[in-house]
């Protein structure tokens, strides 16, 4: 690649480093001047900054910190006369240092901001210049002050400005234990900070705890004008282009920033409302799944915040029992209003009637009528008030007494079983009669989650006095296993909580073990806890629980063998029955994973189940459950024929390799017509399209196998496009997007056969980069951190088969990393 394209290429990223993916794909889609090549490259430097980001304060740190020594910045023991002491950060341009500067009679401490080789184009050299213009220009006791600049001996600018010791604003808060009063105290401070640079023709445009340290004596100091606009008086400033537009942190951006409209200083007024609501809340006004940016910039276009007073989680009311004053309400409300004609005409103004809050006197935001400022008065003025209210009171108190200890006595065991027999009839609408209604409607992931976080609430409340009942414990094992399943079922619309999940399994676990122990001879509740042990062993598949899940199934496997000496072996007992050597297939090899997996003892697990679901599915034929059971078993058998070929073939026994993919072919056929059935009889509905991505992945690899690559290639390509349209229909749906990178896998894994490795490396990199998604929202998935170690294993395959020897060694190294990571989650 000639220099030129490579400057092309490093400019093109700087600008969408901070971009959302899909602003990243439009700006690159409209990028007439990036040819095929240079958009390979871009995509992969963007591939590696996403690995980075676990949450979206990290919006700032670059794909060149971990990406290549071409990019890395080797900075020397000192620059000019500033003695380097230690990297403080990393951001989207530069490094951050602490250093000395020492001279005959002084040292001075200070951050040194230097811009890293690699990213020294024009741009970012514009961009660091203008924040040196800023930032020289403004010198008030709370915004970080600049001292001076200079370059490198290797032509690299850098400037020095205070260095400040001290904490995140919010966390400042926090470890502080800070009141209400107080954090309004200090959010005062910063609104100075902000009103002085606008009195400077200076928006910062990037305002957020992050960029407000509070020092030791509680000094917040305003840093961080990287993105900061230098105004015309009286002027505004349109954000114009894609690369402006990214630079901003999403969470606290103003609506006309999303929008890309005209900003000026309403926008910083909205920014810091979001500010302060975080502070005397603890959360942010909005939230998106998945840091989906464009759910969450459109909850800032279109929905009005949650009151501060009504958010249930407040770290400040809510510890204390105290609300937050409607006050707060208003004046948080009034500075975040969509529109900035809205909004305060000034952060002034904005800090004032903060003021007049804490003085206890009427705020702006308000309407002023008689009621309110009457309010305010008798607040202002307690003591006489109190004085004249309370003659009249203590009569009234008297005649009331009586009566009312008379009437608590003969209502209080009434009133008690009534709230308790509602509580318990809301617990069974909200998960099951309210939730299945909507289960299958696409883009219900986000009402289900709601439904989720109201149902334990009551859930737990009625757990707490259920000991003495049995069947109410088994009423609330049934909902506690629902949740769990709408929290992180395997392979069904879920909303990603794995770790949530495998709680509300346990809590149904201990409910039922207590009912069992209680009452030997309860079938029902014995029959329950089957369910509940299977849950909680499939799900521990997929996450880095503790505990011994042959155990949990093998106790499952009992508890069936007691039922069915008790009775007449039934359908259902057949069913369970089935479903317990599936699972025990599964967790036989996973117990195995140190020595290797053993591909012949699943086999023998799953083919116990054979005979039994192929008659239950004979005497049960028109049953869809009977269907979907039998259609797992032929597919689990299929896959256990196509893990023990992949073990001959790699073991140089071509023959029983051969002969392994053809029966695994023969079972997947069977499983993919029970699967067409399942489809035909529902083929709207969410799970019944599942079952068709699966049969599609399926098919694929067993034609794969076999060397039937066009007919594989195409049930590839459905299975990504039936993947992809139900994860559309609901973005919030977490399994849908696993199925969407196991879909990429599928359709890289027949490229590779084809002896197409680019295609194959283009696939496996966008299932890579899902996967690692998958992860950092939910740490608890040990499935995804497996699939990334897989992935990273063969790209460095694949690498050396194109010849790119580079690439190669990068994700060999990073498959040994991330195997070091699967061992300590089994730890």
């Amino acid at each position: 690649m000639n220099t030129e394209n490579w400057k092309k290429i490093k400019e093109v990223f700087s600008g969408i480093v901070e971009l959302s993916e899909e602003q990243r794909k439009d700006f690159l889609d409209g990028a007439f001047d990036v040819n095929d090549e240079m958009r390979l490259e871009i995509e992969k430097m963007l591939l590696f900054d996403n690995e980075q980001l676990d949450d979206e304060d990290d919006l700032e740190k670059s794909a060149f910190e971990h990406f290549s020594d071409v990019l890395r910045s080797n900075v020397p023991d000192a620059i000019g006369e500033y003695k380097i002491v230690r990297e403080i950060g990393r951001g989207g341009m530069g490094a951050v240092y602490e250093a000395i500067r020492t001279g005959e009679n002084f040292s001075q401490r200070v951050a040194l901001k230097v811009i890293k080789r690699g990213m020294d184009t024009e741009a970012i050299i514009s961009r660091f210049r203008h924040e040196q213009q800023i930032l020289s220009s403004l010198e008030h006791p709370n915004i970080a002050r600049f001292l001076n600049g200079g370059m490198t001996d290797d032509n690299l600018p850098f400037y020095a400005m205070e260095f400040v010791e001290g904490e995140f604003i919010d966390e400042y808060c926090r470890n502080r234990n800070l009141n209400i009063d107080e954090r309004l105290k200090l959010f005062r401070k910063v609104c100075e900070a902000v009103q002085f640079a606008h009195q400077n023709l200076i928006i910062h445009r990037d305002l957020k705890p992050k960029n407000i340290l509070v020092t030791e004596d509680g000094t917040p100091k305003l840093l961080d004008f990287g993105i900061g606009k230098i105004l015309s008086p009286g002027s505004f400033e349109a954000v114009g282009t894609a690369t402006q537009f990214g630079m901003m942190t999403p969470d606290y951006a103003s609506p006309e920033q999303i929008r890309g409209a005209q900003i000026g200083t309403p926008s910083d007024i909205y920014s810091l409302g979001v500010v302060l609501y975080q502070l005397l809340t603890g959360e942010k006004p909005y939230r998106a799944n998945s840091g989906n940016d464009f759910e969450l910039q459109k909850a800032i276009l279109e929905t009005a915040p949650t009151k501060p007073s009504a958010v249930n989680s407040s770290k400040v009311g809510a510890e204390r029992s105290i609300s937050l004053p409607k006050d707060i309400d208003r004046i948080i409300l009034k500075a975040m209003h969509k529109e900035p004609a809205g909004r305060y005409k000034s952060v002034q103004e904005s800090s004032e009637d903060i003021r007049r809050h804490r003085a206890g006197l009427p705020v702006y935001a308000r309407p002023l009528t008689w009621k309110y400022r009457g309010g305010k008065f008798i607040r202002r003025n307690k003591a006489s008030v109190i004085a004249g209210a309370l003659v009249f009171l203590s009569l009234a108190a008297g005649i009331t007494v009586a009566v009312r200890q008379t009437l608590e006595a003969r209502e209080a065991e009434r009133i008690a079983q009534n709230r308790f027999e509602d509580v318990r009839n809301l617990a069974n609408n909200v998960v099951f009669k309210y939730h299945d209604a909507i289960a299958d409607l696409p883009g219900s992931t986000e009402v289900r989650k709601m439904l989720v976080s109201d149902a334990l609430e009551y859930l737990d409340r009625l757990a707490k006095n259920s000991s003495d009942n049995s069947e109410l414990q088994k009423e609330l094992a049934r909902a506690y296993l629902k949740m769990g399943d709408v929290q992180g079922e395997m392979y069904a619309a879920n909303i990603g909580d794995t770790k949530g999940a495998l709680a509300s399994y346990k809590k149904a676990v201990d409910l039922l073990e207590a009912a069992v122990k209680k009452n030997p001879e309860d079938i029902a509740a014995k029959e329950i806890l089957i369910t509940a042990y299977d849950s909680y062993a499939f799900l521990g598949l997929r996450t880095s629980s503790p505990g011994d899940l042959k155990e949990i199934v093998n106790k499952a496997i009992v508890l069936q063998g007691e039922i069915t000496r008790s009775r007449p072996m039934n359908d259902s007992d057949t069913a369970r029955l089935i479903e317990l050597y599936i699972r025990l297939g599964d967790v036989d090899v996973g117990d195995r994973a140190k020595e290797g997996q053993d591909f012949g003892i699943r086999l023998a697990h799953h083919m116990k189940a054979l005979p039994l679901a192929e008659a239950l599915y004979r005497s049960r034929g028109d049953s869809a459950a009977n269907t979907k059971t039998l259609a797992r078993v032929y597919q689990r058998i299929g896959t256990d024929h196509i893990s023990l070929a992949e073990e001959a073939e790699a073991n140089g026994d071509l023959a029983l390799s051969k002969e392994q993919y053809a029966r695994s072919l023969e079972f997947h056929k069977k499983s993919f017509e029970m699967i067409e059935k399942i489809y035909q009889s529902d083929p709207e509905s969410n799970e019944s399209r599942r079952y068709m991505e699966s049969g599609f992945a399926i098919m694929s690899k067993s034609l794969s196998a076999v060397g039937k690559y066009e007919e594989a290639l195409e049930y590839a390509i459905r299975n990504l496009k039936l993947s992809k349209e139900v994860f559309e229909r609901d973005p919030a749906d977490k399994e849908g997007e696993f199925s969407v990178s196991l879909a990429y896998g599928v359709l890289a894994d027949v490229y590779a056969r084809k002896d197409e490795y680019r295609k194959s490396i283009e696939n496996t990199e966008k299932a890579l980069a899902i996967d690692k998604k998958i992860y950092r929202a939910d740490k608890n998935n040990r499935e995804a951190l497996i699939r990334i170690g897989s992935h990273h294993k063969k790209l460095s395959e694949l690498f050396l088969l194109i010849k790119n020897e580079n690439e190669a060694r990068f994700h060999s190294a990073k498959q040994r990393e991330y195997h070091d990571l699967i061992n300590l989650s089994r730890n």
